[in-house]
């Protein structure tokens, strides 16, 4: 039988940098390889919006977040359940164990989220996250992960 591993996290809500009051729970559950996460929240300034969901882990850069996807809101409420690979959370190469917590942005201000790490999550590390997936979206695709073939061409003079 696959091992088995469940926990729960409280989600708080946080308002300019300040934890405010729980909102809801996120209960983790990993079975094998499979990672699953299932999203309770309750907050009454919410009315039927799209939440976009992150784990996240330090780094010595910063705060990393690998999207879980975006979600609506069913007026002030939302219940929502997320499916990843646990030993590659969404193409990252980290395993669900290396996460440092579940995040959820309406923007950088105002969030909800859950630091597994116990450790603050501020403003300024949302808005960074935010900034830095924003950027890798619209990059365009990297020339070195792309091999074509190299043609070659033969200079021929008319003599």
């Amino acid at each position: 039988m696959a091992e088995y591993k469940r926990w729960m996290a409280y989600l708080y809500n946080y308002e300019n940098g300040f934890k405010k009051n729980c909102v809801g729970t996120a209960r983790i559950e990993r079975r094998g390889n499979e990672a699953k996460t299932t999203v309770a929240i309750q907050v009454p300034s919410l009315s039927n919006e799209i939440l976009k969901n992150f784990y996240y882990i330090r780094t010595p850069e910063g705060v990393r977040g690998i999207s879980a996807g975006e979600y609506a809101t069913n007026g002030s409420s939302g219940i929502w359940q997320i499916s990843m690979n646990a030993d590659d959370m969404g193409g990252s190469g980290l395993e669900l164990e290396r996460m440092d917590g579940y995040l959820i942005c309406r923007d950088s201000m105002k969030y909800f989220a859950s630091a597994w790490d116990d450790k603050p999550l501020l403003p300024t590390e949302v808005y960074e996250l935010l900034q830095s997936l924003e950027a890798e979206r619209n990059q365009p695709m990297q020339p070195d992960r792309i091999e074509l073939p190299v043609e070659e061409t033969e200079n021929q003079e008319d003599d």
